[in-house]
């Protein structure tokens, strides 16, 4: 006798935060990152009765990510879709960035030496 996988438990979204699911989509729209984004649609698509393989085909990430937005969502309030991972602080100045951004827009690769007209992933 041929043994079958055995099939994923359904992932559910449990708590809704005191929030209708049109909210939840609303907020997810309005995101300002896309950690937060992922997390909202990923809640609202679980209510939705969406598996999480769908959810994560859809969104570009794992299946195991959608699980840890969702079951973050469940055991936390609306704060579980806020994006606390860590991350150096950048070593560039504003200054600096100002001057990359001015040499990308408005000069040429020529101007600092290379031999090409465009900017490329290499040459920049």
């Amino acid at each position: 006798m041929e043994r079958l996988p055995m099939p994923m438990p359904r992932m559910r979204a449990t708590n809704t935060n005191g929030l209708e699911i049109d909210e939840i989509a609303r907020l997810a729209a309005h995101a300002e990152t896309s950690y937060t984004r992922q997390t909202l649609t990923s809640v609202v698509m679980t209510l939705q009765g969406i598996p999480a393989e769908t959810i994560a085909r859809t969104l570009g990430c794992s299946r195991v990510s959608v699980w840890r937005y969702v079951n973050r969502w469940n055991g936390q309030d609306v704060e579980a879709a806020a994006d606390h991972r860590g991350g150096s602080q950048s070593s560039f100045t504003e200054e600096m960035l100002q001057d990359i951004d001015d040499a990308l827009r408005n000069r040429s690769p020529r101007d600092h030496g290379y031999s090409k007209n465009r900017w490329d992933m290499f040459s920049a």
